[in-house]
C-alpha cells in the first residue's frame, strides 16, 4: 500500500524533571504494571513520557529491543493486540472498544465500514482521553501530529539517529505492516499522533523517522501497528 509523503525537517535539545503523580512517592507513573518517568522539552516546554508505551526501558542505544515498545492500531485500547507477538486475524471489528486481543488484518480501517468510519470515536474515547483510562496515563494522552512536529520536525532533526539524540530518545523500533508483518525494524521509526486527516478522513497522522536526509509527516491508514509516545495535557 502506498503512503503519501508530505517532506518537512527536524531537532530537539533534553532536560529531564522529576515528576511524581500522585500515587507514587517515587517519581514514577505507572501504567499497565509499567513505570514510566517525565521528561521536558526545553523547545516547547511540554511533559512527555520518557519512552514508547510498552517499553520497559528507557533506551540505551537506538537499536535497544528493550525500549521499542509496543504497536498500536490507530484508536485502538490497549487489548492485546499491540504486542510485537500478538496473532492476527482478518475480520474487522464492529466495536471500537472490544475488538478482542488480535491484530487486525486488513487495507485500511481495523474496524468494518458501518463503525466510526472518520475516526472521531476513536480519537476521543480512546485517544485523547486524560482519564488514564485511554492508552496513555491519567493526565497525559496521544499527541496531534503538530505536537510531534514542534519537537522534531519544526527544529530541523533529519535522520532517525538525530531523533534518538534528542530528549524523546526514539529508537529505530520499526512498524507492523497491515497484513501483520513487523518490518523497518533498526532503520525506522513510525510514531502515530492522535490527527485525523482533513484530507482523507479514512486515515490519520504518523510521523516517520528514517536513516537518510528524508524525514516525512504521513496520513495513512489505521490498520498499521505504529508506537505511541504520550504527551501531557497542559
Amino acid at each position: 500500500m502506498k503512503k503519501s509523503i508530505i517532506s518537512l525537517s527536524l531537532f530537539a535539545s533534553i532536560s529531564f524533571i522529576a515528576c511524581g503523580d500522585s500515587n507514587n512517592n517515587d517519581d514514577s507513573i505507572t501504567h499497565n504494571n509499567i513505570s514510566y518517568k517525565e521528561v521536558k522539552s526545553t523547545t516547547t516546554n511540554r511533559i512527555w513520557l520518557d519512552r514508547n508505551l510498552g517499553a520497559s526501558q528507557v533506551c540505551n542505544d537506538i537499536n535497544d529491543t528493550l525500549c521499542f515498545g509496543d504497536l498500536y492500531q490507530w484508536g485502538r485500547q490497549t487489548d492485546g493486540h499491540e504486542k510485537r507477538t500478538s496473532n492476527t486475524i482478518s475480520s474487522e471489528s464492529n466495536s471500537i472498544s472490544t475488538a478482542g486481543n488480535k491484530f487486525i488484518t486488513t487495507n485500511g480501517q481495523w474496524t468494518d465500514n458501518s463503525t466510526d468510519v472518520n475516526g472521531s470515536q476513536r480519537q476521543t474515547i480512546n485517544w485523547s482521553n486524560t482519564n488514564g483510562n485511554s492508552v496513555c496515563p491519567s493526565s497525559f494522552r496521544v499527541p496531534t501530529i503538530d505536537e510531534i512536529k514542534a519537537e522534531t520536525f519544526d527544529i530541523s532533526i533529519n535522520t532517525n539517529t538525530e531523533t534518538f539524540n534528542s530528549f524523546l530518545k526514539l529508537p529505530s523500533a520499526g512498524y507492523r505492516e497491515v497484513n501483520g508483518t513487523i518490518t523497518r525494524v533498526g532503520l525506522e521509526t513510525a510514531l502515530w499522533s492522535n490527527t485525523i486527516s482533513t484530507s482523507d478522513t479514512n486515515q490519520s497522522h504518523e510521523a516517520k523517522y528514517i536513516s537518510t536526509d528524508d524525514n516525512n509527516s504521513f496520513a495513512t491508514f489505521r490498520a498499521y501497528g505504529n508506537s505511541i509516545r504520550c504527551i501531557k495535557e497542559n
